[in-house]
């Protein structure tokens, strides 16, 4: 170091480059080189074409560990498209790198190695179909200027979040793809009393739930970020959120697409019920004449008019809000596209629908089995009882303005 404040004295300009300068660290450059004039030209130093990923083991057996990284590595491999892409992975001690090599049957990288330099110049190789993986130490996380690695493991740990940024680093290089999964056990994202700055950000990479990108773009360039843009390859968090978000919106539009059916197919129900007669059609009797031309209407009818009445002074009571038409009862999605002109106003479709289908259910209790499909405990002796039966249990189950769930019971009894 003392040589080089020496050199820094001669009487000529200096150009520093580098790629991983934390903003937290110019002022130490600055300080440590005595460099009092220095001029500061700064880029995003997030690597845009790499996904960050992290994982936590789901077993604490060491085995296991070895096993998940293997798997995740030989799945991974699987899916290199040419010869000259390869996978680097990192390992904190010898031990492990032997493991994990062994573990994937290829070649391993150390300082301490006899013949390393052979080992390395056969992973340099675009061809080399044994040396397509490649376990090492830290070693190999600076300096190492391949241009087709597509993917870099970390296994178990980093000396810093720096090492770690430099390592990942490694992938990438010729612009393209390239992924960076850090392996790790339960708990080591958890802070430590003797972290330093560097290590506790490490752990909060690890832990972090938003973006891996903004402990990274925080801790580099000191900007703050929520998200992987547009032009960034998602890391492990945002591809979750996105996954999410994709799997909420399908199920949406399926379940979108069901209650629009069930619409449909309702409406349909309505319009040939109100064409013949109810009564029969639920019944399920030979039909050919409409509701008012049927043998039952007489006896049905005489509870029509009370019943409406009835429902008339206590629908506030018996009906949810917004959860029906005031006037006829269907669903409000239904009473509102199916309504006709009547002397130049839209008028409901049908206002008796409901009332006769009511009164029908009153008169047929034993016919049409209400007690028990509806596990009425009591058969009602007046209809006053019967109708928060009717409106709870049968017309407006489950319904709300944007689903008509509640009067499938109607189509039940249609299609049996």
């Amino acid at each position: 170091m003392y040589r080089f404040v020496e050199i820094l004295l001669l009487p000529a300009q200096f150009v520093f480059l580098t790629g991983t300068l934390p903003f937290s660290y110019e002022v130490e450059l600055k300080e440590t080189l005595k460099l009092e004039s220095l001029s500061v030209i700064r880029a995003p130093t997030s690597r845009g074409d790499i996904s960050y990923n992290t994982r936590v083991y789901s077993s604490l057996s060491k085995e296991d560990h070895v096993e998940e990284v293997r798997s995740y590595v030989e799945s991974y491999r699987l899916k290199l498209r040419g010869l000259s892409d390869k996978i680097l992975i990192f390992c904190p001690t010898i031990s492990s790198i032997v493991e994990m090599g062994d573990a994937i049957s290829c070649p391993v990288y150390y300082s301490s190695l006899k013949g390393k330099e052979e080992v390395l110049q056969d992973f340099l190789q675009e061809d080399s179909l044994y040396s397509r993986v490649l376990v090492s130490s830290s070693a190999l996380e600076e300096g190492l200027d391949y241009s087709s690695i597509r993917l870099v493991v970390y296994k178990d740990s980093s000396y810093s979040f720096l090492s770690f940024l430099q390592g990942s680093g490694r992938g990438g290089r010729d612009g393209k793809k390239s992924a960076s999964m850090f392996f790790y056990s339960k708990g080591e994202e958890e802070d430590r009393a003797s972290d330093s700055l560097d290590r506790s950000t490490l752990r909060k990479y690890l832990r972090e739930g938003v973006c891996k990108r903004r402990v990274i773009a925080s801790f580099l360039d000191n900007t703050f970020i929520d998200k992987c843009s547009k032009e960034e390859e998602p890391c492990s968090c945002c591809l979750s959120r996105q996954q999410t978000f994709s799997s909420t919106i399908s199920a949406i539009k399926s379940s979108s697409m069901y209650v629009e059916r069930n619409r449909e197919e309702f409406k349909a129900r309505i319009k040939e019920l109100s064409s013949s007669c109810i009564y029969c059609s639920l019944l399920q009797k030979p039909l050919g004449h409409i509701t008012f031309e049927c043998p039952l209407s007489k006896e049905i009818n005489k509870a029509e008019w009370p019943i409406a009445c009835s429902i008339k002074d206590r629908k506030k009571m018996l009906l949810k809000d917004d959860s029906c038409c005031f006037s006829c009862f269907l669903p409000t999605t239904i009473c509102s596209t199916i309504k006709r002109e009547q002397r130049g106003v839209l008028a409901c479709y049908n206002l008796k629908f409901v009332t006769r289908v009511i009164s029908l259910f009153w008169h047929k209790q034993e016919e049409l089995g209400i007690k028990e499909r509806f596990a009425i405990t009591s058969t009602p002796k007046h209809y006053n009882s019967f109708l928060p039966i009717f409106f709870t249990k049968v017309f407006l189950k489950d319904l709300d303005t944007e689903g008509i769930l509640g009067v499938k019971v109607l189509l039940e009894l249609l299609c049996e």
